[in-house]
């Protein structure tokens, strides 16, 4: 039996002049409604993906309620099923409004009374509370990371009242491109997500670095006897995209030194966080992560049922890659806040500098 995730809920009622309808005809009624159901779901290319069931309501009124899944495919994939099942529902509930089914020769009217279907944006929620519980039930019936939303919470709490004035540290660079990194680089640290904290710092570097050559660029080139076009800026914003867009943060350390607007010091500070930090974070290259300091490694083995050495080297940390993500989450753990601190007080000192010597440039770009 496939999984399947229910997505909606449709209400029909039937229209009839009888005061009462007898059993035999309302299953018949019910039969052809579920034939001329079945007729518009064979023509659609999401018949092997839908389920439908129906219950007709036989007491009063005339009403079918019918309640809507899709086959679940995981979370990633049923959203993407679902981004193109979502339309082709409402479009076939409009194809189903106000048709007739033919009784011996009495016409009843199908209408829509009501159809309730999950929103794009409310998708992604249904389907993660049911992956939970999927592996809940995989897992001893206990949910994977916390069992409960309270100890979460704790933590959660916790954690932020530790931070918060961590939190409220935090100072405008006025680059639109920038400050929302860094707020959210912020708060992830103040979560303890150290690692996320770290990468996404060193990705606001290299967006920093980037913002300033391409600002510096369009100074450089436009004419500053007249104020800019759109058309100029337009021109001008695709022009500096394309010679800096793609440059590795290294080829910016080397473009922005080159235009003066980073000293020799800050050259070398950002070689460092660039080949320490950036690579070992986001390209997974940690060989200059540890240091290469040797010491004593012991394996230990079992043997008659008493612990024993049965290996012995000098290692370093290079020569355990194992445990290096291990060792990678400890040390981010440890110098989360002094990393952040230094990359944060980096791109406000440069940020800060660009604003200063071309106020006049940067009011113009903020105001187009």
């Amino acid at each position: 039996m496939p999984l399947t995730q229910k997505i909606g809920k449709v209400k029909y009622f039937i229209n009839h002049k009888h005061k009462v309808l007898d059993a035999k005809t309302i299953e018949n009624i019910y039969s052809l409604f579920e034939k001329r159901f079945d007729e518009f779901i064979a023509r659609s290319e999401y018949k092997e993906a839908l389920y439908f069931e129906s219950v007709c309501q036989r007491n009063g009124d005339l009403i079918i309620n019918m309640d809507v899944s899709i086959l679940y495919n995981g979370i990633f994939q049923t959203e993407v099923n679902y981004s193109y099942i979502h339309p082709y529902l409402k479009e076939l509930i409009y194809k189903l409004t106000n048709i007739y089914l033919d009784e011996k020769d009495n016409l009843y009217k199908l209408t829509v009374m009501k159809s309730e279907f999950v929103s794009m944006d409310e998708i992604f929620y249904l389907l993660e509370r049911s992956e939970a519980h999927i592996l809940k039930n995989k897992n001893n019936n206990k949910f994977t990371l916390y069992d409960d939303v309270d100890s979460l919470l704790e933590k959660l709490n916790k954690t932020v009242n530790d931070n918060y004035y961590f939190i409220n540290c935090h100072r405008n660079t006025d680059f639109h491109e920038i400050d929302p990194k860094i707020i959210e680089a912020r708060l992830c640290l103040a979560y303890g997500l150290a690692n996320s904290s770290i990468s996404l710092m060193c990705i606001t570097l290299e967006e920093t670095l980037k913002t300033l050559l391409k600002y510096n660029y369009i100074h450089n080139n436009q004419d500053n006897e007249t104020k800019p076009s759109l058309k100029e800026v337009k021109e001008l914003s695709n022009k500096a995209q394309r010679k800096y867009g793609s440059s590795s943060l290294g080829d910016c350390i080397k473009a922005i030194h080159k235009e003066g607007l980073i000293d020799d010091n800050e050259k070398t500070q950002l070689n460092r966080i660039n080949n320490y930090l950036r690579n070992a974070h986001i390209h997974s290259d940690k060989s200059k992560m540890f240091a290469k300091n040797k010491s004593t490694v012991k394996l230990v083995g079992i043997e008659e049922g008493k612990l024993k050495i049965v290996d012995e080297a000098e290692l370093s940390m290079h020569d355990l890659i194992y445990a290096q993500g291990y060792m990678q989450a400890v040390l981010a753990e440890k110098n989360a806040r002094k990393i952040f601190y230094e990359i944060e007080d980096l791109i406000y000192t440069l940020t800060r500098r660009y604003w200063q010597n071309n106020r006049e440039f940067m009011d113009e770009i903020t105001a187009t």
